[in-house]
């Protein structure tokens, strides 16, 4: 599919991102023995904070969760050798920290299994759009609301690029109107009423009529 082309291709040049930034990293917390400049709190917070880039990678990639941060992380094997051999240890321990970063943003924000969402997708990549949109409203305290965002959104995508009668939008559809996910279906749409745009009512009504009950 279209779409899984994209998600590959993009997958692939955020690994490779992640590779030029563990570069650039591992250089700096070396950098005595390349230019002979102290490292600094400055160094060591940028370092640190690129180390974050594979936890972003994590809502493209569907799998390995970890091969980015792997990625990220092989380039400082030439920070630590040159910490240890010059015994600066603080360099060392600064390089672990972004490893550490690395591996620990990317098990957080790691997909989440089938079971955490109690949503059983027979489409791998309908679930990875929908996990994706489902962590991302993380305010959102009803977790029944957090689902049906994910596959409204997973639903309006599939529909964009795809088409009415795609299979993954077929399947969103059943899981929202699902036994399961009827009341908080029904929570979502009480909780908007009317103040909707016009292409939100008319899905509304599509549902209403599908599912032989009134939303709203």
């Amino acid at each position: 599919m279209k779409s899984n082309t994209i998600t590959d291709l993009v997958g692939i040049l955020m690994v490779v991102a992640s590779g030029v930034f563990g570069i650039i990293d591992a250089l700096l917390l070396a950098g005595a023995g390349i230019c002979g400049f102290p490292l600094t709190w400055g160094i060591v917070t940028f370092a640190i904070a690129t180390a974050v880039l594979p936890v972003g990678t994590m809502g493209v990639l569907s799998k390995p969760w970890w091969w980015p941060a792997v990625v990220f992380s092989i380039p400082f094997g030439f920070s630590l050798l040159l910490g240890a051999l010059t015994q600066e240890w603080y360099r060392v321990l600064a390089s672990i920290a972004c490893i550490a970063v690395a591996f620990g943003g990317a098990w957080l924000f790691r997909p989440r299994s089938r079971s955490e969402a109690n949503l059983k997708f027979k489409d791998e990549e309908l679930e990875r759009v929908y996990d994706l949109n489902f962590r991302a409203m993380q305010n959102l305290q009803d977790e029944g609301q957090r689902q049906v965002c994910g596959l409204l959104a997973a639903f309006d995508w599939f529909r964009l690029i795809e088409g009415e009668q795609s299979p993954r939008v077929l399947e969103a559809r059943d899981l929202l109107l699902s036994p399961e996910m009827r009341p908080a279906l029904r929570r979502w749409y009480r909780r908007f009423g009317d103040k909707m745009n016009t292409a939100a009512l008319e899905l509304r009504e599509q549902f209403s009529q599908l599912a032989g009950e009134r939303f709203g």
